[in-house]
């Protein structure tokens, strides 16, 4: 089992995948591995899921970075200590240490000069570790063992920088600087690590003599690269600001004599919305520099430059470029067509070649991708089909492999694995690509014949009768892509020509290498392909290998072999292929079957197979150079369009879905001698005559409005006595008067309504919102329909932040008072005039002494602040910190606006000292650090294990193991009575029943884990032997308390070494709520910490039956708002019970105290409690000075010394009868309340719940 860690040495080795069982694999590296895919599905900002990345600020001025760290993997090898952090870089000194280097993508402006401050770093030390030294291998990547012997004994803490920045890079619309990370730093004479928890960075930008400046801004971006953006670039959103994102073009440059065969291959790009142009080489020129300027031209001269550039031909009829690898010699690549912008590495278009010699093997291989796109064959069950093959060159390669495996199988693929150390032969090989696999991932060696072992080369591809079942295939060795190979064609180049246009067979596209490669970079190619297939829906086939490229450079930011890699993978094939990851389902168009000439409204409607709107199809029209356009359906699977066909013909729909078969249809066009059509219309809002409005010529909402609409006669005849009915579906829109005359329209001429259309604009329209207008058109004989779409003009008022005027340190806290202004940002299309706002909130906590706010006048894109006319709010003493307050804004501006904004503050400051929560349900989590308020639990542990002084029963679950255990009494949890719960040996309990034994933990809520789960310390436990630890429940009935203990419990990091060598024992407790009420009823649970070695790669928290809700306390060292850490003596505490502060704390139990009551009773109460108040003998005689009860805001509701005369008569000893009542005999309403008694120095409260 290894974790592939893609370095030189290729991998960090637990033993060969073929020493150990499927059994081995889970319990030796099964966390690590675990852990493994699990970060391999975070995004790609943040590749491993052992860092986080958050963008704390980001503008034209400066970036601001909060960067934390999981505890690393710590692994023994060769008998050095290896720290892992998956998916990350490392240090590369050889025969120095090897420790984690992480990489991440800045964005940063066009021509500023980036430089980079450490604001602040958290961090710890570990000891007596020695770090495994790194090595590069050779040409084979086989490693040579080499240790720097002199620099392992200075006194030094190594690497020495902490931030390196790279070179400005530009990546189409981006540009960006690889920022590393190095958090680990070793000082081997000591041989101690200094490993940073969290760091936070400034990057600041000025415009002093930068490097690599991106000369060219267009005013959109790039749809097909935006996915990579947003992906790798953690702070794409801030630069994205004030750019629309548009589809480019596709750009095919092909050699004169290939021209008319390439049409129908750019003719249905163009009809699935990629506008195509096809190049003859006599227009671009023939040689490489020649076609690169062509392509450079369109780049930055056309209105749609290209997103896609393919190349036709072998390298005799389309050049290529060559660079020098220095350890290996010239190598062909085509990436210099594609490094269009500014000097550095990356492409700024997605790049093909489809290597042919003659118009046959181009018509193969179109047809290929017709059969492939358009209708792969059916059943398409093979298109949920996978095939990884693998060499055993180095043990890289099947692990590698083994991960693809398992990562595609959590997709829903069928994987055939055909290992050459397992005797895999050609045979086994196209009898699974006959049988139909949707791709074929091969990782080993071997070069343009084909594959090393399992041996297969291009002999065997031509055997190959796998017919319409065309795959994909990545071949990640050294040159198998060599599309320049001296010995004829190469492997790349046969997978995609054998067959005929009828009878085809190998496959539809192809990845590989022109040259010689390197293992440790193929391994991370390899997986960041399927990574942007799978995990993040990036598959068009240019963007998957691109994504793969840019995550080797993030584990890999060298330029050296990292370069080499770049120009020798192409994709052979069309780079805009779009992929299956699922078998495809029908999708269910309608639309008008036919249309006239004119400027018609075209609507289309698209569904899934269950009848279901679909969302975000693309829908393209096309009708020669008269249409062309595109859009994507909205929520309810609807698209509209406004097109003016000029000429008869027919206009081609197409709808595109991911994993849906594409919708073909053409749509007859057709010219009648007459044919009446909308042109244009006016708006009149000017307040004469009907209309209603503020004279802008724009339709607002409130308004009333008288719109002339322009007819145009498209035929060749006059059409007599037209009129024209006007409706709507829009329900907030209402057509007063909808018909019209337009007298006779002469051919080619337009009329204008002899009087206005009238309708009403409701004022609940938004921004956002559009008005579409059906025109009912007719005349003597015939009639007409046209569609037309209004946009709505309005403001969008949005909440920004918000300043307190507290006279301090500008933060909202308990018990202060002050002037409290909003900032709200207008992101819509119209002024918002003379907006005003009152402010309210329903929380108790808060007041507002003054509710009314002005704002002035504000324009689209800009904000303000009503700073000159504040609200004034003041807080409760009595709120807790960390408690959210909601506050309502009712805005009205001039002309009709009326709006309500939510939004909410945070009371500061938000520490350990604060509760967590609640949840949606209402459960909280307090801790024993959160002493100010009631609920806060007191840490005493009940000992369960006899070994040490406990008398609890002994639960032997067994690795993974769970028992079912009856409760002795009902609990109710979430809002469920329970009788039973299900306890596991990895630290979780189930309320109710469940077999479950999940050891891999998991965010909370979430749906991964069992079941309304309590999770005192969810993590990969053992109570198994060799481990000593064990598992121990007990009721204690005087207590009225049910406990579970996990007794010295070891993390099962490997079956022969538990690690970290002290074992964790904590324990849950469940309160019987009929003895500890709360609030809602529910159940209160206490979890205990007595020794705690290791709590960060565990899950702490609750959540309910249905996993959508729940407290995350903690997860892989992420602590909630107002979280303590996890350490030995907490104590944590889940309830309903609101976190209201009255500066007095219930009594806990096993709290010593001199004075104390018993719990009231009954509890919960209608119409009176008895309250008990008792002490130590030795104060029996002590008479009460206090006893009162207070509401949950702190107010005093009953003081009961107001009973007697002079001071409280009350002995210790006797009992009180509460009726529910005030001081004043009001009945007061139910809720929770708090008993205080007080005595001297000594105090003790409890809680009791009145219902009424």
């Amino acid at each position: 089992m290894c974790i592939v860690n893609f370095k030189d040495n290729i991998t960090l080795c637990m033993g060969s995948i073929t020493d150990y069982s499927r059994h081995y694999m889970k319990k030796i590296g099964k966390l690590i591995f675990f852990f493994l895919i699990i970060s391999f599905r975070t995004s790609y900002a943040d590749p491993s899921g052992n860092v986080t990345t958050e963008v704390v600020l980001s503008n034209d001025t400066k970036t601001v970075l909060r960067i934390t760290f999981e505890r690393p993997e710590i692994v023994e090898e060769s008998g050095y200590k290896k720290i892992v952090f998956p998916l990350e870089g490392t240090t590369r000194s050889v025969g120095k240490p090897e420790l984690p280097a992480v990489t991440r993508l800045i964005a940063i402006p066009d021509n500023a000069t980036c430089n980079y401050t450490v604001i602040s770093t958290k961090s710890y030390t570990l000891k007596d570790i020695v770090v495994i030294p790194y090595n590069r291998g050779t040409d084979y990547d086989r490693p040579l063992f080499k240790v720097d012997s002199e620099f392992y004994k200075k006194d030094i803490w190594y690497p020495y920088k902490t931030i390196e920045a790279g070179q400005p890079s530009i990546l189409r619309d981006v540009r960006f600087i690889p920022l590393t990370i190095y958090p680990i730093k070793y000082n081997p004479e000591k041989r101690e690590i200094r490993v940073i928890k969290e760091i936070e960075i400034e990057l600041l930008f000025s415009y002093f003599n930068p490097q690599n400046v991106k000369i060219h801004r267009r005013e959109t971006l790039s749809e097909a690269f935006e996915h990579l953006y947003k992906k790798f670039v953690i702070n794409y959103e801030s630069f994205k600001e004030g750019l629309r994102v548009e589809r480019g073009s596709y750009l095919i440059i092909v050699p004169d004599a290939l021209y008319n065969t390439v049409l129908p291959l750019a003719d249905w790009k163009n009809r699935k919305g990629n506008r195509a142009f096809v190049k003859k080489t006599s227009e671009t020129g023939f040689t490489n520099n020649q076609i690169k300027n062509y392509i450079s031209n369109a780049y930055y001269t056309w209105e749609v430059a290209p997103d896609y550039v393919l190349l036709i031909g072998d390298v005799n009829a389309m050049s290529t470029f060559y660079d020098d690898d220095p350890r290996h010699g010239i190598y062909a690549t085509d990436l210099p067509y594609s490094q269009l912008e500014g000097s550095d590495l990356f492409p700024d278009i997605f790049l093909g070649r489809i290597s042919v010699d003659n118009s046959f093997e181009l018509n193969v291989i179109i047809s290929k991708i017709f059969g492939y796109e358009r209708a792969p064959q059916s059943p398409a069950t093979w298109l949920n089909k996978f095939l990884c093959v693998s060499g055993q060159d180095f043990n890289s390669q099947p692990e590698t492999k083994i991960w693809v495996q398992e990562f595609v199988e959590d997709y829903g693929y069928t994987v055939d694995t055909l290992f050459a150390r397992s005797g895999a032969n050609a045979t086994m090989i196209s009898n699974a690509i006959n049988n139909g696999r949707a791709y074929v991932n091969y990782r080993g060696g071997g070069w343009g014949y084909g594959w090393r072992e399992p041996d297969y080369n291009t002999d065997d591809l031509f055997t190959l009768s796998n017919g319409w079942k065309l795959p994909v295939m990545t071949s990640l060795n050294c040159g198998a892509g060599k599309f320049n190979w001296g010995g004829g064609e190469c492997f790349g180049e046969v997978w995609l020509r054998v067959g005929t246009p009828s009878t085809p067979k190998g496959g539809v596209a192809f990845i590989g290498a022109s040259h010689w490669t390197y293992a440790s970079r193929n391994n991370a190619l390899d997986v960041g392909i399927y990574r942007a297939i799978f995990n993040d829906s990036l598959t068009i086939l240019g963007q998957a290998m691109n994504a793969g490229k840019l995550f080797m450079f993030i584990c890999y930011p060298e330029y050296d072999t990292t370069r080499i890699e770049y120009g020798v993978y192409h994709i052979l094939g069309d780079p805009e292929l779009n992929l299956w990851t699922d078998v495809p389902l029908d999708l269910t168009v309608s639309h008008p079957s036919i249309i006239s000439c004119g400027n018609v409204g075209f609507d289309v409607s698209v569904k899934d197979n269950n009848s279901s709107p679909l969302k975000n199809a693309l829908v393209c029209l096309v009708k020669g150079d008269e249409v062309y356009s595109y859009n994507y359906t909205d929520v309810y699977g609807e698209s509209y369009f406004l097109i003016t066909p000029t000429t008869p013909g027919t206009l081609s729909v197409t709808v595109t879905a991911l994993n849906f078969i594409p919708y073909e249809a053409e749509v007859p066009v057709i010219s009648n001698n007459i044919y009446i059509g909308y042109k244009n219309h006016f708006i009149d809002d000017d307040n004469s005559g009907g209309s209603s409005g503020n004279n802008d010529g724009k339709i607002n909402p409130g308004e009333t409005i008288e719109m002339p609409v322009v007819l145009k006669n498209f035929g060749i005849q006059t059409s007599y006595n037209v009129t024209a009915l006007l409706k709507t579906t829009n329900a907030l829109v209402t057509v007063t008067d909808s018909t019209e005359n337009f007298g006779n329209i002469l051919p080619g001429d337009t009329s204008i309504s002899n009087e206005d259309y009238d309708f009403v604009v409701s004022d609940e329209l938004r921004y956002g919102n559009s008005l579409g207008f059906s025109l009912y058109i007719s005349d003597n004989d015939s009639t007409w329909y046209s569609y037309f779409s209004l946009p709505i003009f309005a403001c969008n008022i949005t909440y920004m932040n918000f300043i307190f005027y507290d006279g301090g340190n500008g933060e909202p806290e308990p018990g202060e008072s002050g002037g409290f202004a909003v900032t709200l940002e207008n992101e819509g299309n119209a002024s918002a005039l003379n907006l005003n706002a009152t402010l309210s909130s329903s929380d108790s906590f808060i007041s507002i002494n003054d509710s009314l706010g002005t704002f002035g006048d504000i324009s689209p894109g800009n904000s303000a602040t009503n700073s000159s006319n504040r609200f004034n709010i003041s807080i409760s003493p009595n709120v807790h910190t960390g408690h959210k307050v909601p506050f309502t804004l009712y805005l009205t501006a001039s002309g009709y606006y009326v709006d309500t904004l939510n939004f909410e503050i945070t009371i500061s400051p938000v520490t350990n000292r604060s509760p967590t929560g609640p949840d949606e349900y209402g459960y909280y989590a307090y801790d024993s650090y959160d002493t100010s308020y009631t609920e806060a639990p007191v840490y005493n542990w009940v000992e369960l294990d006899p070994t040490y002084g406990g008398s609890g029963t002994i639960l032997p679950l067994g690795e993974d193991g769970t028992a079912t255990l009856s409760l002795p009494f009902t609990f109710k949890y979430y809002g469920i009575n329970y009788d039973s719960i299900s306890i596991c040996a990895n630290g979780w309990i189930t309320v109710g029943n469940t077999n479950l034994g999940t050891y891999a933990n998991w965010p909370i809520p979430d749906t991964y884990g069992p079941p309304a789960m309590i999770a005192p310390f969810w993590d990969d436990l053992s109570d198994s032997l060799p481990f000593p630890g064990h598992i121990y429940y007990k009721y204690e009935s005087t207590n009225h308390w049910f406990i579970v203990e996990w007794s010295r419990i070891y993390h099962l990091y490997s079956d022969s070494i538990p690690h970290p060598a002290d074992p964790e024992t904590f324990e849950a407790i469940f309160y019987d709520p009929n003895y500890y009420s709360t609030i809602t009823g529910d159940g209160e649970i206490v979890c205990q910490y007595k020794t705690i070695i290791y709590p960060l790669s565990s899950t702490i928290g609750i959540e309910n039956e249905d996993e959508n809700i729940g407290i995350q306390y903690l997860y892989n060292g992420t602590y909630a708002d107002g979280a303590s850490n996890i350490d030995d003596g907490l104590a944590l505490k889940f309830t309903t019970d609101p976190p209201e502060y009255t500066g007095i704390e219930e009594q806990k139990s096993g709290l010593k105290r001199d004075i104390f009551l018993f719990p009231p009773y009954p509890n919960p109460f209608t119409t009176s409690t008895t309250i008990t108040l008792q002490g130590l003998s030795e104060h029996q005689n002590t008479r009460v000075s206090e006893l009162k009860i207070y509401d949950v805001s702190g107010r005093l509701v009953k003081d009961f010394s107001l009973s007697q005369s002079g001071d409280c008569s009350y002995k210790l000893g006797t009992e009180v009868t509460w009726d529910g009542k005030d001081n004043s005999g009001n009945v007061l309403q139910g809720g929770v309340y708090f008993i205080r008694l007080t005595s001297g120095k000594f105090i003790s409260v409890r809680k009791v719940s009145l219902i009424r």
